[in-house]
């Protein structure tokens, strides 16, 4: 079966395939935190048992399916985990993907999700892949920077679109980058 979640290495980062011990990392640079994960579909972790459960249930199956794209942050200077970024949907007959990201909360504000989008963004692509896209809650103007740092256009706001992690529809905005 081809490599889909290529390791990919940036200036600070290597983002590469998540591993079983990674669990502790996630944990205590993001998954514990809930200022991390109130815009996300995955509510906050209160154990790192918590969090790899998570891993080895949902994350780690992933990769032996076909087309996915997931990658584990891990910041070089650390070496550690420190967030994640992943294609959530993908449509290969329309040549699209959707991009999800997560980071902790002590790295926020260092252009570090900027970068490692860039990097999945280039990779994608390269991989065939037209349009990338993104959305974010609408109060989550943060995560609209980041999409807008990689050059991604606001289309437009979705009412009632995306399941919270409370389970309740809620507006989202949508960003995209189309290959040129």
């Amino acid at each position: 079966m081809k490599e889909y979640s290529k390791r990919i290495e940036t200036e600070r980062l290597i983002l590469r395939k998540f591993e079983a011990d990674d669990y502790e990392d996630m944990f205590n640079n993001y998954a514990k935190y809930d200022e991390v994960t109130k815009y996300l579909t995955w509510n906050t972790h209160k154990s790192s048992e918590d969090t790899k459960n998570y891993l080895e249930k949902v994350v780690l199956p992933d990769y032996e399916k076909e087309h996915t794209y997931r990658w584990a942050i891990e910041l070089k200077s650390l070496g550690q985990v420190i967030g994640a970024i992943d294609v959530v949907c993908c449509n290969l007959e329309k040549k699209s993907a959707e991009l999800g990201y997560v980071l902790g909360l002590n790295f926020w504000g260092n252009g570090i999700m900027t970068e490692a989008g860039r990097a999945v963004v280039d990779y994608l692509f390269s991989e065939g892949f037209v349009r990338i896209w993104a959305i974010h809650k609408v109060e989550n103007e943060r995560s609209g920077r980041v999409m807008q740092k990689l050059n991604m256009q606001y289309e437009g706001t979705l009412r009632k679109y995306a399941l919270d992690n409370q389970g309740e529809l809620v507006d989202v905005k949508i960003y995209s980058i189309i290959k040129q």
